[in-house]
């Protein structure tokens, strides 16, 4: 009876060639553990963004690849079984990485996943933890994996809907005040005499009613809420997507694209961080210093019984 152990993951990764070559010795080892017979089969398979897909028999052959471009790979899978095609093999490792990016809902999406399969339980558990570890080692922090292009646009969807409820709001609020002010004018108004027709009161009463209201006054601040919202979370999408890569095959010519984003997003982080620090710092020396300034700059007053000179 054969033992499968399965399992997927959601995190990004970062896999360089030495994590690749690492992993693989990995698996080869455990496949002669079970296998010691015979050279395990190896086989490679990948997929590039301009949709072509490929085999190679070897990694050197995966590694030589440009990597750029329409021709960077998206997908990476790695299959080893101790029998040939024709037969039916007894043990098999199933490895595959996944850019999310490239599927249509990234969200739901695994980017690691791996089966193992065998007939010695044992074998089959000691491989899965194996594979774990390695997987584990290869994980980045990537928040674009959960603020896909998906997740941005409901939440301007939802920051539009909430905004025009606020404004819609706020405009009926301000005119029911100004109607409630205008009757309390009029009743004023007839209370000292100064109205005593009903005909003059209801004019007036209609006339206080229909002032200019000032619009745009009463949903400027909804408007500027909803942009500055916008303008964040888009930013925040473009910082998190742009410099934070979920999914990255650190080989060929993107490795120096990888790198250069790192960069980037070390340089921000620091000047933003600098930022903060320095804005703090000084908010607490003005507080500080403040007080004793204001204190000292006013002169001492003589007392009621200080000579006059």
């Amino acid at each position: 009876m054969k033992a499968v152990a399965r399992k997927s993951f959601r995190h990004g990764f970062a896999l360089t060639e030495q994590e690749l070559r690492r992993l693989l010795d990995v698996l080869l080892q455990q496949m002669k553990r079970i296998a010691a017979t015979r050279d395990p089969l190896v086989e490679f398979e990948l997929d590039f963004r301009n949709g072509v897909t490929a085999q190679a028999r070897s990694l050197d052959e995966v590694l030589s690849l440009e990597n750029a471009g329409s021709g960077t790979v998206t997908c990476l899978k790695i299959m080893l079984r101790d029998k040939e095609d024709e037969e039916e093999a007894t043990n098999e490792i199933y490895i595959e990485f996944t850019d999310v990016k490239a599927e249509d809902f990234a969200f739901e999406s695994r980017s690691v996943r791996y089966v193992v399969k065998g007939e010695d339980r044992s074998w089959v558990f000691v491989t899965s933890s194996e594979l774990e570890e390695r997987v584990n080692r290869i994980k980045v922090f990537a928040p674009g994996r959960f603020l896909g292009a998906q997740i941005v646009f409901m939440a301007v969807s939802l920051i539009f809907v909430v905004s025009v409820f606020a404004a819609t709001l706020r405009v009926a609020t301000q005119k029911d005040q100004l109607k409630l002010a205008a009757i309390e004018k009029v009743e004023e108004a007839y209370r000292r005499g100064v109205i005593k027709d009903p005909l003059e009161a209801v004019i007036m009463l209609e006339k206080e009613s229909l002032k200019a209201l000032p619009t745009i006054n009463l949903i400027k601040r909804p408007i500027l809420i909803a942009g500055g919202l916008f303008l964040f979370f888009v930013a925040l999408w473009l910082f998190t997507n742009r410099l934070f890569p979920a999914c990255n095959f650190c080989w060929g010519d993107y490795l120096n694209l990888y790198e250069r984003k790192l960069a980037i997003r070390r340089y921000i982080l620091i000047a933003v961080i600098t930022g903060i620090i320095v804005s703090v710092i000084g908010g607490f020396i003005v507080n500080r210093v403040s007080p004793g300034a204001v204190s000292g700059s006013v002169p001492d007053r003589p007392g009621p019984h200080a000579p006059v000179e």
